[in-house]
């Protein structure tokens, strides 16, 4: 299974790492152009992740709500000699429906 990208893992940093950490980060990886020879023009995409990636993390309140989004989710393990059931929840509560 591949990892998963994360806004730690664009800008190369640790989920510990300090204020001060990320922004050497960010801003090591603004010098350098993050994407080899060809620089940002060759792959805006990765601009635009590296940018939104420092916008979320080097804000304390913003990092805290993106860290709460990674942590695991609740998961029920369900066992038998014959069956396992994992289930992991994407949301608290499901909103009722007309439909069937």
């Amino acid at each position: 299974m591949a990892e998963q990208m994360t806004h730690y893992s664009i800008l190369g940093v640790l989920e510990t790492a300090t204020q001060e950490e990320i922004r050497a980060a960010f801003t090591q990886l603004m010098n350098t152009g993050a994407v080899g020879d060809g620089g940002f023009e060759s792959d805006p995409l990765a601009h635009k992740r590296l940018l939104y990636a420092y916008k979320v993390l080097g804000n304390k309140k913003a990092r805290l709500a993106y860290d709460k989004q990674l942590q695991p989710q609740d998961k029920i393990v369900l066992t038998d000699d014959l069956l396992a059931i994992n289930m992991s929840f994407s949301r608290e509560s499901l909103g009722l429906s007309d439909s069937p």
